[in-house]
């Protein structure tokens, strides 16, 4: 049985009274058995400004030396680093002055592994950046504020609903697609909550209540039904990637097979999809009384989309549907590149894991493994090149 020591350096998020904390972690793999040791919490502000009149500014080159000077000081070998964890945020992704583009101009050898929900909720983030979902989430948002407002107000939506309104949560999209869930089938009874309202003798509330009830229309109708159709594909996905029982190759599976399954059968049937939505949509618009109708085109127009279409299905299918689902395929693609998902292939060497019975898979990944830990110092002890590597 060989005994492999492996050291890893994690450059973490910033969080908390700018407080990141860093972890040597020392994985020893003996018969399967990873054991972490956590090193210490670093205050990246004490670490680097001494002054109190300097301004203590946290750059992305910031953060990536005051990780370097930690292991020096920690008298860790800086060969043998092979991997840097952190999420997608520029400061630390960027490819030109990011954090880990710092570490890594020291430590070549150390290679980039993102964390895979935080850039699946990044490239969700991009595809809601259409106009027509981000005003939808926009209006979603203040009629749940206007509710929560007032327990006089939320007193009449418990009547109608049964239930309180989901907030949209900025970060987390599990709790994000529960809201928008919520917000589409119990669509009739806010709707009555906001007329009965519009109602009342007070002003503010049923002047606001009128306002919120007319900005539900066609546009936005057919925007959550889309929405809830793309949640529906990368949710499972989401919450799979946050659970602590799977390793890193259960989360390549699950993003090789539910991401590129699932959303090629979307894109290839994205016609017959969108015909399915724009039916159940024009059907709860008929049962609430809301016309079917696009939004009025002019001959020149910049701050909107404005498709020739006469069609109201092919006009919101080409303005809101086939974005959507572009932004977030091309964004998934770009991140979680073969690439990405191959680094530290290491479960070719356990047996337990199912792996290709394909020769030329087993050589790729074995080469892909010298290239990233062919220069840790135990490993150029024992093995001298990669033809020896691999045979």
């Amino acid at each position: 049985m060989h005994l492999v020591k492996i050291n890893e350096v994690l450059t973490p998020d910033i969080s908390r009274g700018n407080v990141f904390g860093e972890m040597g972690k020392s994985r020893l793999m003996m018969f399967e058995k990873i054991d972490e040791d956590f090193i210490t919490f670093i205050d990246p502000h004490k670490e680097n400004f001494d002054a109190l009149n300097t301004e203590s500014k946290l750059s992305d080159e910031v953060l990536g030396k005051t990780v370097l000077k930690i292991m020096k000081k920690l008298g860790l070998v800086l060969k043998n680093c092979v991997g840097i964890s952190t999420d997608g945020c520029s400061v630390m992704s960027s490819k030109i002055c990011g954090a880990v583009r710092t570490i890594q101009n020291e430590i070549p050898g150390a290679f980039w592994c993102p964390c895979y929900n935080h850039s699946l909720n990044l490239s969700i983030v991009k595809g809601c950046q259409i106009q027509s979902i981000r005003n939808a989430f926009g209006q979603i948002k203040e009629i749940v504020n206007f509710f929560n407002s007032s327990s006089k107000r939320n007193f009449v939506l418990k009547s109608c609903l049964h239930a309180t309104l989901n907030s949209l949560c900025e970060t987390c999209w599990i709790e994000r697609h529960t809201a928008v869930l919520q917000f589409l089938t119990g669509l009739p009874k806010i709707l009555d909550s906001l007329n009965d309202i519009a109602n009342w003798d007070e002003h503010e509330s049923s002047s606001n209540a009128k306002l919120l009830y007319n900005s539900i229309d066609c546009e936005f109708i057919i925007t959550l039904y889309v929405t809830s159709l793309i949640f529906s594909i990368t949710l499972p996905l989401s919450t799979i990637l946050q659970k602590k029982c799977f390793d890193k190759q259960f989360a390549n599976d699950a993003i090789k097979t539910r991401y590129r399954f699932y959303f090629k059968i979307t894109l290839s049937k994205c016609e017959t999809n969108f015909q399915g939505i724009f039916l159940k949509a024009s059907k709860q618009m008929e049962d609430l009384h809301i016309p079917i109708l696009k939004p009025r085109t002019v001959k020149k127009q910049i701050n909107k989309v404005n498709y020739s279409i006469d069609s109201v299905e092919d006009y919101f299918c080409v303005a809101i549907y086939n974005p959507f689902l572009d932004f977030i395929i091309n964004d998934i693609n770009d991140r979680f590149t073969e690439e990405t998902l191959s680094i530290f292939s290491l479960g070719i060497f356990i047996s337990q894991v199912p792996m290709s019975q394909s020769l030329e898979y087993s050589e790729y990944n074995l080469r892909i493994i010298w290239k990233q830990f062919g220069n840790v110092e135990e490993m150029s002890k024992r093995i001298v090149n990669e033809e020896d590597f691999i045979i």
